[in-house]
């Protein structure tokens, strides 16, 4: 990736008060506030349809291409985003397509998440988390 490359993102996103808890209480301990940021403002610019080049999301980011491009891969390991790239003859042109984070319960119940995010935080923070975002079901 380079700063003069160019981005589109595919999709429009709005994130609910569950996404935001989800990714600030299980996402955010799975990655680092980098990769977050990424994200939220992919989420932020798919809103408006915005595409321009890589430059413009380092800016306002206050980041490198290198830490973006890092940011980038967490969040594609998170699956909260999917990359695709197009060559062209004078740069590559990224594609995003922002997804919704998983809820709680469903990540801690995902095979991989949940195995991982039982090793960062402690039991009994997990266990309060699940008490909290029990589904009732009636």
């Amino acid at each position: 990736m380079k700063i003069t490359d160019q981005f589109i993102i595919i999709n429009k996103l709005t994130l609910a008060s569950n996404d935001l808890d989800s990714l600030m209480m299980l996402y955010l301990p799975s990655t680092n506030m980098s990769a977050i940021s990424v994200y939220l403002l992919l989420v932020s610019l798919s809103m408006h349809h915005e595409q321009g080049a890589i430059r413009k999301l380092c800016d306002v980011l206050n980041v490198d291409v290198q830490t973006l491009a890092d940011g980038l891969s967490k969040c594609e390991q998170l699956q909260l985003i999917s990359t695709y790239k197009k060559q062209e003859e004078f740069h590559d042109v990224y594609a995003f397509d922002v997804h919704r984070p998983l809820d709680v319960n469903s990540f801690l119940k995902h095979d991989v998440f949940g195995r991982y995010i039982i090793k960062v935080l402690d039991a009994s923070y997990i266990m309060q988390l699940k008490e909290a975002h029990q589904s009732f079901v009636l």
